[in-house]
């Protein structure tokens, strides 16, 4: 009995160690996974690539299949790396041999830029651009030049302003360009307008604004105007020229940065809120840009200091900070805030070095290698990333086109002949 026993024992003994070998030779399969990023922003054009991890380490098959479930927004391969293609939003989903996934949530957005481009004959033409695509902007039969200042987009509607040069530049027509068709603001005007320009527009509520510099033809000064859903109105009275420069709506509430005559050859940087002015300084001064966030006004422009020199400048409510860091010269075309940073754009001269600059609440930074002139025109700040246009000299005194996201320059733009951007829309 006892020699049955010890028998037994022994089979039972070696199945055992037959099963336990068995689950030891079995191979480990994955448990879960993940992506490096749950969320990706990127713009129409871009790539980057997403790193999958699977857990545990050993798993045996760590093959990952990469797939969008909106491709006409955004592609993705077999290394992951991910494509834009158009706006809207697209999952891109991770998934192991044995079905585990993960996913990270893509927008992608459109970049807008406005700005000219000389023809062959040194002649300006206004241009649009849409990820680097020229998109169609109508002109008069007797156009002889056109430069756009602003670009601005409302849900599907896109919104240029500028102005056209006619006849052989005997005459200035503001101009308001929705989806590429042309509007003539002047048409609009309760007196006859000799030359305007429009610099800024601006949407909220389905309400257009476009803010104009004119001149009546028996007047010499340049007057500030408001356009408002076809309305027009003055903002300054015109006893002192004016010259506006941008525009932001806020709760019905419309303010315009700028500057206007003073005495003595002098211009004082000026921003406007429902036609009452607040100057900015009282030396020569030049406002570019303003931005309302919150109850805050920001204004960016320059000022001239005791030796006629331009010094970059920030204004929040009024009260200035001096933005360049060395004794060059400097200026600021554009201001974005964006929570609790403030972003300016612009231009300083280093060491005789002309670089564009973006300046971070009041921290500047380069963009570009700086081995040739440029500069900065606008900001804009959307899901976290932070874009800016400019231009910069070639070789060949040619005038590129620049948009630098994060710091990193993004080649979208190309053009036959010099390229001026004027404004930036990130949507």
């Amino acid at each position: 009995m006892t020699k049955k026993i010890q028998i037994f024992a022994a089979i039972a003994l070696l199945m055992m160690t037959a099963s336990c070998s068995k689950d030891d030779d079995a191979p480990i399969v994955a448990t879960g996974i993940t992506i490096n990023k749950t969320e990706l922003a990127l713009a129409a054009g871009e790539h980057e690539t997403l790193i999958a991890e699977i857990t545990p380490n050993n798993a045996a098959d760590k093959t990952v299949t990469w797939t969008s479930n909106a491709e006409n927004v955004a592609t993705v391969n077999n290394e992951g790396t991910v494509t834009a293609i158009s706006s809207g939003n697209a999952i891109i989903t991770a998934t192991t041999a044995n079905g585990e996934t993960a996913v990270c949530n893509v927008k992608v957005q459109d970049i807008y830029v406005a700005g000219y481009e000389e023809d062959a004959n040194e002649h300006r033409v206004a241009k649009l651009w849409k990820n680097g695509v020229e998109q169609p902007l109508q002109f008069s039969d007797n156009a002889t030049a056109s430069i756009a200042t602003c670009v601005y987009v409302s849900g599907n509607d896109v919104y240029v302003t500028g102005f056209e040069d006619q006849d052989q530049y005997t005459r200035r027509v503001a101009k308001l360009w929705k989806n590429g068709v042309a509007y003539d603001l002047s048409a609009d005007a309760p007196t006859e307008w000799d030359r305007s320009s429009a610099y800024g527009v601006y949407v909220e509520n389905n309400d257009v604004y476009v803010v104009i510099q004119k001149n009546e033809e028996e007047y010499y000064t340049n007057t500030a105007a408001l356009w408002k859903n076809g309305n027009v109105w003055d903002i300054t009275d015109g006893t002192r020229s004016a010259h506006p420069r941008s525009l932001y709506v806020s709760g019905g509430d419309v303010y315009v940065a700028g500057w206007e005559w003073k005495e003595n050859f002098t211009y004082l940087a000026k921003v406007w809120k429902n036609g009452v002015e607040t100057a900015l300084s009282d030396r020569m001064s030049f406002a570019n840009s303003v931005y309302v966030s919150g109850s805050d006004v920001y204004a960016s422009g320059y000022e001239e200091d005791d030796n006629e020199q331009h010094v970059a400048k920030v204004w929040k409510n009024g009260v200035a900070t001096t933005l360049n860091s060395g004794a060059g010269y400097s200026e600021a075309y554009a201001v974005f805030v964006s929570g609790n940073d403030v972003y300016v754009a612009g231009e300083e001269d280093v060491n005789g070095n002309n670089l564009a600059r973006l300046w971070k609440n009041g921290v500047a930074t380069s963009l570009g290698d700086g081995a040739r002139p440029a500069c900065a025109t606008s900001v804009y700040v959307s899901e976290g990333n932070v874009y800016v246009l400019g231009v910069e000299l070639n070789s060949n005194n040619k005038s590129i086109a620049k948009v630098w996201k994060n710091g990193v320059e993004q080649n979208i733009i190309n053009g036959t002949n010099s390229i001026y951007t004027t404004s930036l829309f990130v949507k």
